[in-house]
């Protein structure tokens, strides 16, 4: 396990880092041969969207899909992985999730237009995750993780996500956190996807 704020349990980060500011942030991780795994945050686009936060956008861009094809779009170059983030764990209630495009009604970034992330990263032959959760989402981890597990499957499933990461760092029940990572790792058992996770608030209740 990992710990850290955002960053996959596979990657290194220190437990009391802050959230950056959006809208992207970068991991690496050395591997066998010494090379380098980039992984690339592309998150809290909503802040620019007028459903969200109606941030200022940069000088020259007038909507989130602007900023994704000319801002993000040619970065992407430089990560081997892009992790979408984040979508709330309130979208799983079964009534948010409007249809299979990944748009969901409580995450409206403009990241599901055209070109959309989805497609940059698919044109640019990068695996694309999402992450579930993020510093300010509330506790998610019940003591029955059965229905949370099968959303977030068929989601991950019907958006053709390379994985997921389940960024929770409000858990402070370390049975039932890691009983829901258990059950998570086995719906997913044999689909040749990533799972991570990071419990920066809690790391010391879930990682020890």
């Amino acid at each position: 396990q990992g710990v850290g704020d955002g960053a996959p349990a596979s990657l290194a980060a220190d437990a009391g880092e802050a959230t950056p500011p959006p809208p992207l942030r970068t991991q690496t991780r050395t591997r066998a041969d010494g090379s380098k795994l980039v992984i690339g945050y592309i998150y809290n686009l909503y802040k620019y969207d007028p459903h969200g936060g109606a941030q200022p956008l940069p000088p020259g861009i007038t909507n989130a899909a602007e900023l994704l094809e000319e801002e993000i779009g040619p970065l992407l170059k430089n990560y081997d992985v892009v992790i979408q983030a984040f979508i709330p764990p309130s979208a799983f209630d079964g009534k948010a999730i409007n249809d299979t495009s990944g748009h969901l009604a409580q995450w409206r970034d403009g990241v599901n237009g055209k070109p959309g992330l989805k497609q940059l990263c698919a044109l640019a032959g990068i695996p694309l995750m999402v992450s579930i959760g993020g510093g300010g989402a509330p506790k998610f981890v019940s003591a029955t993780p059965g229905p949370l597990v099968e959303a977030l499957y068929q989601f991950v499933t019907a958006n053709g996500y390379a994985g997921i990461d389940i960024d929770e760092e409000n858990t402070v029940d370390t049975d039932t956190y890691v009983d829901f990572m258990l059950a998570l790792s086995a719906r997913f058992k044999g689909q040749h996807r990533a799972e991570t996770a990071a419990a920066a608030a809690a790391s010391r209740a879930t990682a020890g």
